[in-house]
């Protein structure tokens, strides 16, 4: 159950979700979970869907979620990438590869894909890189300069 499983990662000290799902129709219950999440910091990603239509998909249109769309390798929108104003940004979501059953690697696209890349760059940012649990904001100017994960100008 999606709802039970975002109770069980906030209340487990998870700070991002990854939320590579959605339906077109709207969850009183998922709304409420979401709610509970970002109440308590939880960065919360969210697919837009499939469909190539202009309908965002659920939880990616709350204004709790960051709603990513797929764009393609020259960073332009894909037509099956679902579009409309609560879409926050988009990222790859075309042949990206990824796990598949039997234990092999298979190229995948859509707006699935691409959650899971900003999903994975919040968590860079939370965990500041090379030193997980440690949060960037906690680093020095000269600690991040020593570690390499800082400003690349």
């Amino acid at each position: 159950d999606l709802a039970a499983a975002i109770v069980y990662a906030v209340d487990n000290g998870a700070q991002i979700i990854n939320m590579s799902w959605g339906d077109p129709l709207f969850s009183p219950l998922i709304r409420d979970v979401v709610a509970y999440a970002h109440g308590r910091g939880c960065v919360l990603v969210a697919a837009t869907g499939n469909e190539g239509s202009d309908l965002v998909f659920f939880p990616g249109s709350l204004d709790e979620t960051i709603a990513v769309a797929a764009s393609g390798p020259e960073g332009r929108g894909l037509a099956f990438s679902n579009r409309g104003p609560s879409i926050d940004l988009a990222a790859p979501g075309s042949g990206i590869l990824s796990l598949a059953p039997g234990g092999k690697y298979g190229e995948r696209s859509g707006t699935s894909m691409a959650a899971a890349h900003v999903s994975g760059l919040a968590a860079r940012a939370v965990w500041g890189g090379d030193r997980p649990g440690r949060c960037c904001g906690d680093r020095s100017s000269s600690d991040r300069a020593d570690s390499g994960t800082g400003n690349r100008g």
